[in-house]
Protein backbone atom coordinates (compact mmCIF):
# COMPACT_ATOMS: atom_id res chain seq x y z
CA UNK A 1 0.00 0.00 0.00
CA UNK A 2 1.71 3.63 -0.53
CA UNK A 3 1.74 5.88 1.73
CA UNK A 4 -0.94 8.35 2.86
CA UNK A 5 1.60 10.37 5.39
CA UNK A 6 0.92 13.52 2.91
CA UNK A 7 -2.33 13.36 4.14
CA UNK A 8 -3.59 15.70 6.53
CA UNK A 9 -6.80 17.93 7.75
CA UNK A 10 -5.89 20.36 5.30
CA UNK A 11 -5.87 18.09 2.47
CA UNK A 12 -8.55 19.04 -0.46
CA UNK A 13 -10.73 16.31 -1.02
CA UNK A 14 -9.60 16.60 -4.91
CA UNK A 15 -6.28 15.73 -4.09
CA UNK A 16 -7.70 11.86 -3.15
CA UNK A 17 -6.70 9.69 -6.49
CA UNK A 18 -9.64 8.92 -8.60
CA UNK A 19 -9.71 5.38 -10.19
CA UNK A 20 -11.83 6.71 -13.14
CA UNK A 21 -9.92 9.67 -14.15
CA UNK A 22 -6.56 7.25 -14.00
CA UNK A 23 -8.30 4.48 -15.97
CA UNK A 24 -9.26 7.32 -19.01
CA UNK A 25 -5.55 8.37 -18.73
CA UNK A 26 -4.87 4.40 -19.71
CA UNK A 27 -7.74 3.94 -22.01
CA UNK A 28 -6.46 7.34 -23.88
CA UNK A 29 -2.33 6.20 -23.93
CA UNK A 30 -3.65 2.77 -25.16
CA UNK A 31 -5.94 4.12 -27.96
CA UNK A 32 -3.46 5.63 -29.92
CA UNK A 33 -1.28 2.84 -29.32
CA UNK A 34 -3.83 0.52 -30.66
CA UNK A 35 -5.17 2.70 -33.43
CA UNK A 36 -1.99 2.42 -34.92
CA UNK A 37 -1.16 -1.41 -34.34
CA UNK A 38 -4.86 -2.51 -35.18
CA UNK A 39 -5.51 -0.46 -38.23
CA UNK A 40 -2.13 -0.49 -39.94
CA UNK A 41 -0.06 -3.65 -38.31
CA UNK A 42 -3.06 -6.41 -37.37
CA UNK A 43 -5.86 -5.61 -40.06
CA UNK A 44 -3.23 -5.69 -42.72
CA UNK A 45 -1.52 -8.74 -41.66
CA UNK A 46 -5.15 -10.23 -41.43
CA UNK A 47 -6.30 -9.04 -44.64
CA UNK A 48 -2.56 -10.78 -46.18
CA UNK A 49 -3.67 -13.89 -44.33
CA UNK A 50 -7.17 -14.04 -45.28
CA UNK A 51 -6.91 -12.83 -48.80
CA UNK A 52 -3.28 -14.11 -49.58
CA UNK A 53 0.41 -13.24 -49.71
CA UNK A 54 0.41 -14.63 -45.74
CA UNK A 55 -2.00 -17.67 -46.28
CA UNK A 56 -0.97 -21.38 -46.37
CA UNK A 57 -0.16 -21.29 -49.87
CA UNK A 58 2.72 -18.60 -49.94
CA UNK A 59 6.06 -19.40 -50.29
CA UNK A 60 5.17 -23.18 -49.31
CA UNK A 61 8.01 -25.01 -48.52
CA UNK A 62 7.24 -29.15 -47.89
CA UNK A 63 3.83 -27.99 -46.75
CA UNK A 64 5.20 -25.49 -44.35
CA UNK A 65 4.62 -21.68 -45.62
CA UNK A 66 7.20 -20.14 -42.68
CA UNK A 67 5.60 -16.73 -43.88
CA UNK A 68 2.10 -18.05 -42.87
CA UNK A 69 3.65 -18.72 -39.31
CA UNK A 70 5.29 -15.85 -38.62
CA UNK A 71 2.18 -13.41 -39.88
CA UNK A 72 0.05 -15.67 -37.68
CA UNK A 73 2.77 -15.15 -34.98
CA UNK A 74 2.80 -11.74 -34.92
CA UNK A 75 -1.22 -11.77 -34.82
CA UNK A 76 -1.18 -14.34 -31.66
CA UNK A 77 1.30 -11.48 -30.24
CA UNK A 78 -0.64 -8.33 -30.60
CA UNK A 79 -3.67 -10.35 -29.27
CA UNK A 80 -1.36 -11.10 -25.47
CA UNK A 81 -0.79 -7.70 -25.91
CA UNK A 82 -4.69 -6.67 -25.93
CA UNK A 83 -4.71 -8.93 -23.07
CA UNK A 84 -2.18 -8.28 -21.44
CA UNK A 85 -3.05 -4.27 -21.27
CA UNK A 86 -6.52 -5.64 -20.07
CA UNK A 87 -5.11 -7.63 -17.48
CA UNK A 88 -2.80 -4.54 -16.26
CA UNK A 89 -5.96 -1.74 -16.76
CA UNK A 90 -8.23 -4.06 -14.34
CA UNK A 91 -4.85 -4.54 -12.07
CA UNK A 92 -4.32 -0.84 -11.62
CA UNK A 93 -7.96 -0.18 -11.41
CA UNK A 94 -8.09 -1.92 -8.54
CA UNK A 95 -5.24 -0.74 -7.16
CA UNK A 96 -6.16 2.45 -7.54
CA UNK A 97 -9.11 2.10 -5.57
CA UNK A 98 -7.42 0.06 -2.58
CA UNK A 99 -5.22 3.64 -2.43
CA UNK A 100 -8.50 5.73 -2.34
CA UNK A 101 -10.04 3.97 0.30
CA UNK A 102 -6.63 4.29 2.24
CA UNK A 103 -6.60 8.18 1.46
CA UNK A 104 -10.31 8.64 2.39
CA UNK A 105 -9.81 6.68 5.64
CA UNK A 106 -6.62 8.82 6.29
CA UNK A 107 -8.21 12.17 5.69
CA UNK A 108 -11.16 11.22 7.51
CA UNK A 109 -9.26 10.21 11.03
CA UNK A 110 -7.05 13.53 10.27
CA UNK A 111 -10.35 15.79 9.76
CA UNK A 112 -11.82 13.79 13.17
CA UNK A 113 -8.57 14.74 15.14
CA UNK A 114 -8.35 18.14 13.94
CA UNK A 115 -12.30 18.04 15.41
CA UNK A 116 -11.37 16.83 18.30
CA UNK A 117 -8.72 19.44 18.93
CA UNK A 118 -10.67 22.58 18.28
CA UNK A 119 -13.86 20.97 20.12
CA UNK A 120 -10.96 20.82 23.34
CA UNK A 121 -9.68 24.30 22.40
CA UNK A 122 -13.61 25.50 23.04
CA UNK A 123 -14.01 23.75 25.82
CA UNK A 124 -10.95 25.22 27.36
CA UNK A 125 -12.40 28.67 26.08
CA UNK A 126 -16.13 28.50 27.47
CA UNK A 127 -14.41 27.39 31.02
CA UNK A 128 -12.23 30.50 30.37
CA UNK A 129 -15.01 32.52 29.56
CA UNK A 130 -16.87 31.62 32.39
CA UNK A 131 -14.27 32.08 34.56
CA UNK A 132 -13.92 35.92 33.24
CA UNK A 133 -18.06 36.56 33.66
CA UNK A 134 -17.75 35.55 37.05
CA UNK A 135 -14.90 38.32 37.84
CA UNK A 136 -16.73 40.69 35.80
CA UNK A 137 -13.75 41.41 33.68
CA UNK A 138 -15.79 42.95 30.69
CA UNK A 139 -13.00 43.72 28.37
CA UNK A 140 -11.33 40.16 28.01
CA UNK A 141 -14.88 38.59 27.74
CA UNK A 142 -14.87 40.21 24.33
CA UNK A 143 -11.66 38.00 23.37
CA UNK A 144 -13.08 34.79 24.79
CA UNK A 145 -16.35 35.32 22.70
CA UNK A 146 -14.28 35.69 19.67
CA UNK A 147 -12.31 32.93 20.37
CA UNK A 148 -15.36 30.90 21.02
CA UNK A 149 -16.96 32.33 17.51
CA UNK A 150 -13.86 31.22 15.38
CA UNK A 151 -13.35 27.86 17.16
CA UNK A 152 -17.08 26.79 16.65
CA UNK A 153 -16.92 28.13 12.94
CA UNK A 154 -14.06 25.93 12.57
CA UNK A 155 -15.73 23.38 14.04
CA UNK A 156 -18.40 23.96 11.43
CA UNK A 157 -16.43 23.66 8.42
CA UNK A 158 -14.52 20.57 9.56
CA UNK A 159 -17.67 18.07 9.91
CA UNK A 160 -18.52 19.65 6.76
CA UNK A 161 -15.50 18.49 4.51
CA UNK A 162 -15.99 15.39 7.04
CA UNK A 163 -19.26 14.44 5.34
CA UNK A 164 -17.78 15.38 1.95
CA UNK A 165 -14.92 13.42 2.51
CA UNK A 166 -16.91 10.42 3.78
CA UNK A 167 -19.40 10.53 -0.05
CA UNK A 168 -16.04 9.72 -1.92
Amino acid sequence: MSKVDWITWKTDTSEIINPNNLIDDINEIYENYNQYINSIVYEGISYEIIKGGLDLDSLNIVGISPANEYANSIMRRIENIRLTYENLKQKIYLSAINQKQTEKKQLIEAIENKIEEETKILNNTNTLKEKIIKSNNVLDIKEVENVIEVTEDKIMKLKEKLESVKTL
